[in-house]
């Protein structure tokens, strides 16, 4: 739409409908290479996000099983990975689900 707006501006100004379709062959160029732009950043960015997520998952494994060779026991408060269900998660305490008082 204001593609075609341009163009019916651009013919009425006196310009041509030459100069009119190079501008709008202009503007579509620049918009194919933004979109392509913003795509590249978007695949870059989730590319980034799931390396560090993995590297994250990783470093768990490694404190978890560190933990574990530490004090056998589990008194460092970390289920294991994959025990009952969890992936190294904080053991609830007496009170876990207890709100503090106003």
């Amino acid at each position: 739409m204001a593609l075609a707006l341009r163009r019916d501006r651009a013919q009425r100004s006196g310009r041509g409908a030459a100069s009119a379709d190079l501008t709008l062959d202009l503007v579509r160029k620049i918009q194919k290479w933004k979109s392509k732009a913003v795509r590249t950043l978007e695949k870059k960015r989730e590319a980034r996000a799931m390396s560090v997520m993995k590297r994250n998952a990783e470093r768990m494994v490694e404190l978890e099983d560190f933990l574990a060779q530490r004090d056998p026991g589990g008194a460092h408060g970390l289920e294991p990975a994959g025990a009952q269900g969890g992936a190294g998660l904080p053991r609830p305490g007496p009170d876990w689900d207890a709100r503090p008082a106003d």
